[in-house]
């Protein structure tokens, strides 16, 4: 399972550029009228960082620091689309990204991604703004750390002559990405679509950071102490809810740590707000195990009330748990990355029969906002019947 990391990094984090889609320079002759003042107050280019670390940006001459609240692109002459006053934002919830209009009438936006980091369920307006995501264009200006005006006349060049040699280049026929920083919390990048002769039709740029002071919903990692479990995925072990399973392993053993099976199901199984589902080589077992029947699959996914598993080698996989560093843990995967409408499937084959494997699930970066977050782990030792 050794890995180009780089080179499979790249293609899942080009992926993450076309969010940019999100944002629209068309113009509108006409404006309506402003339901909100725009504030005056306009900063000089003295102001912004020199930094593109910073996470810095003024748009139409106002200042702003990511993270900071929604609010403020409010008091400046922005709002959020009037259709997603009716979502609700959960703790924590990752990549919720919207689009802001502006109040003057003007048909061109903004995309920007939401963060909830109470303990509480709240508006989208409530929100911070941890991302800003912008095309190159004339119809707002954008100017980036060091004075940077990022507008319809750039091209990569300048941004290199400007912020110098990025950490990741992506290229293709059609599409390119420059990135300056990927990690779950800080994005920096730039992207291009490309004509069929190779010229660039538009350039996109996004800027995140999701490095919230007194997080209330994020898991610290650093926190959870290290436990006895194999280094290598081949071990088919997880630790979860403090006990450590081995797979293939007895009913009986299963059932001895508290799970239930859920009522009118035979494949899942509940324990207090939590809930699995487990596969056995048979259906007939399944319907009426034993307990010495053997089961060969635990299916867990991080929507179903569990805070975190840890995986071989000390891996933690969580809700903030990416395909990055699921491939810089265990390598390149052994099958090619599956690449679904909503969600990424990285599949590490354990023996050359391909009856046992572990198979991860997670969300792609330019998930829609109205699409689920998927992070699962499957892991599988015999083919079922």
């Amino acid at each position: 399972m050794k890995t180009n990391t780089l080179k499979i990094t790249a293609l899942l984090l080009a992926a993450g550029m076309m969010i940019c889609a999100f944002s629209s320079c068309r113009h509108k002759e006409n404006g309506g009228d402003s339901s909100e003042p725009a504030s005056d107050e306009v900063v000089t280019v003295d102001e912004l960082s020199d930094d593109l670390f910073s996470y810095q940006v003024t748009i139409d001459g106002h200042l702003y620091s990511l993270p900071c609240p929604v609010s403020e692109f409010y008091e400046n002459g922005w709002k959020l689309y009037e259709s997603y006053n009716r979502y609700e934002i959960k703790p924590g919830d990752p990549k919720i990204i919207f689009n802001l209009e502006k109040t003057d009438g003007s048909e061109f936006s903004l995309g920007m991604e939401l963060y909830n980091p109470t303990a509480e369920i709240i508006k989208p307006s409530e929100c911070l703004a941890v991302g800003v995501y912008f095309d190159a264009c004339e119809e707002y200006d954008v100017i980036l750390p060091g004075g940077f005006a990022f507008d319809s006349s750039i091209s990569y060049d300048d941004i290199m002559n400007q912020y110098g040699q990025p950490e990741l280049i992506f290229d293709e026929d059609s599409y390119i990405a420059r990135y300056y920083i990927q990690t779950y919390y800080n994005e920096i990048g730039f992207s291009a679509n490309l004509d069929e002769s190779g010229n660039t039709e538009s350039i996109h740029a996004h800027m995140i950071n999701r490095i919230i002071e007194n997080d209330q919903s994020i898991l610290d990692r650093t926190k959870i102490p290290k436990v006895d479990i194999a280094n290598g995925l081949e071990s088919c072990q997880v630790y979860l809810e403090g006990n450590l399973y081995t797979l293939p392993m007895t009913f009986g053993e299963f059932t001895s740590h508290g799970w239930k099976v859920k009522e009118n199901s035979y494949t899942s199984y509940v324990k207090d707000d939590k809930e699995l589902w487990i596969g056995m080589k048979t259906a007939e077992e399944l319907r009426q195990p034993r307990n010495d029947s053997l089961i060969t699959e635990l299916w867990i996914r991080f929507d179903n009330g569990f805070e975190y598993a840890i995986l071989p080698g000390n891996f933690i996989f969580d809700k903030q748990t990416t395909a990055q560093e699921v491939i810089a843990q265990y390598g390149q995967p052994d099958e090619p990355i599956y690449d679904y409408y909503t969600h990424y499937e990285l599949i590490y084959n354990l023996d050359e029969s391909g009856s046992r494997y572990v198979r991860f699930s997670l969300s792609r970066p330019d998930t829609s906002p109205l699409d689920p977050e998927v992070r699962e782990v499957i892991i599988c030792t015999a083919p079922k019947d």
